[in-house]
């Protein structure tokens, strides 16, 4: 057995060689597992800052998206047929209430008031009248039934003179005379109800050559195409329309009915939306909405509820909610899409946190505060930033601070050391 061990056995001597590196290599063995383990009790803490977290009210705002509309959206149509002589107004103009926005030749229309004038003047000239009397007038004031009320009188008085003659004994007056004056006071009689009836008839006649004229001047005077007027749709001094489309063009020829201008008002401007069913019992007329548009980032534009309709659309399952939105300015334009925030509620002490405490990762926000030298991970519903500064809507309870600085590369339990701000 000894002999197998010997140096000069060629067994033994492997055996001898491999003996030897074991009894070399278990220092150096020990030695590096040795340093190993101190280099894991050394790792280096990472130095965060800290920042205090903010309790503050919250307003509960729902998202809405939707369209701008005018305030009135108007389309001016043509009252008369004729060709357009003059123009004042085009697409981008303000135009006051009442204010010109084109004209139609007047000639014929002119024409047609002058021969209605002349009938109705000619009415009243056989009447011995100056104008169109009001409705309460007599026609026993009109002269030819005045002189035929005149001549009824005479004939009566003559024939109560030829009676009381015819009467007397001996008669002074012979039957053949009485009844000749009885004759002339029946005839007036007859005159006299002719003439009122004439008179009636003139006069109606003159009042519908009247409505003729007021026919012919209205037509006249809708040969000026106007904007509606400041009484019509009780609009303020401030208020004015804008053309935002003309359908024709200067010497065009028009019929009646024809669409010439399209006019809005937009200040105050309407804002419709739709919201999600759910939230249709929080929704109410008065509540504020912050309106963005793409053309002003970061602009808010204040408006509130003016009108929710009633019925909810049964494909979408949403409800329209109608928004005016002050806009003096003119920044807001009809037809734009924008967002809004509709408030429906307030919280009170909601954590807030600087926007760098924020890691976000895969769709998760995650926070960390200290705790014992060590990171604490908090995975958070954030809400959307705000000045600087993000509402957090759970996941937060309880802490006080949270790190602001080398934070996108910590981990839950690593160690950290905080420094100053």
């Amino acid at each position: 057995m000894l002999s197998r061990l010997l140096p000069g056995s060629r067994h033994g001597a492997l055996v001898w060689l491999t003996a030897a590196a074991l009894l070399l290599s278990t220092p150096a063995c020990r030695k590096a597992a040795s340093s190993a383990e101190k280099g894991a009790s050394a790792e280096v803490a990472t130095l965060v800052s800290l920042a205090p977290v903010r309790l503050g009210p919250l307003d509960e705002t729902i998202k809405i998206v939707g369209t701008l509309y005018g305030r009135e959206e108007i389309t001016i149509s043509a009252k008369v047929e004729g060709q357009i002589v003059r123009m004042p107004a085009d697409i981008g103009d303000r135009v006051p209430p009442g204010g010109m926005l084109c004209e139609i030749d007047p000639t014929n229309y002119q024409l047609a008031v002058n021969e209605a004038e002349m009938a109705v003047s000619e009415s009243l000239s056989k009447l011995g009248l100056g104008e169109i009397p009001a409705e309460a007038f007599k026609v026993e004031q009109v002269s030819t039934v005045e002189r035929a009320r005149y001549q009824v009188e005479n004939a009566r008085a003559k024939y109560e003179r030829g009676r009381k003659l015819n009467m007397q004994k001996p008669p002074v007056m012979s039957d053949q005379e009485f009844r000749d004056l009885e004759t002339a006071y029946s005839v007036a009689r007859s005159d006299y109800e002719v003439a009122q009836l004439d008179a009636r008839a003139q006069l109606a006649a003159a009042r519908t050559k009247q409505m003729v004229l007021n026919t012919a001047r209205q037509r006249l005077a809708d040969t000026g195409v106007k904007a509606p007027g400041a009484e019509s749709m009780k609009l303020g001094p401030r208020d004015h329309f804008a053309v935002s489309k003309r359908y024709v063009s200067i010497n065009a020829y028009v019929d009646a009915g024809s669409p010439l201008f399209d006019l809005i008002l937009d200040d105050p401007i309407k804002y419709r939306a739709t919201v999600p069913e759910l939230y249709l019992a929080k929704v109410r007329a008065g509540q504020a909405v912050n309106v963005t548009v793409e053309s002003y980032p970061g602009r808010l534009f204040k408006g509130s509820v003016s009108r929710i309709n009633p019925a909810i659309d049964r494909v979408s399952r949403t409800f329209e909610v109608e928004v005016a939105v002050a806009n003096p300015e003119r920044k807001l334009h009809p037809g734009a899409f924008a967002r809004g925030d509709l408030i429906v509620g307030r919280a009170d002490n909601v954590p807030f946190v600087p926007s760098s405490a924020i890691v976000s990762f895969a769709g998760i926000d995650r926070v960390f505060s200290v705790k014992d030298g060590k990171a604490a991970e908090h995975i958070v519903q954030a809400g959307d930033a705000i000045a600087g500064e993000v509402p957090i809507m759970s996941g937060l309870d309880g802490v006080d601070s949270v790190v602001i600085t080398n934070n996108t590369a910590l981990r839950a339990d690593a160690k950290v050391v905080v420094g100053k701000n």
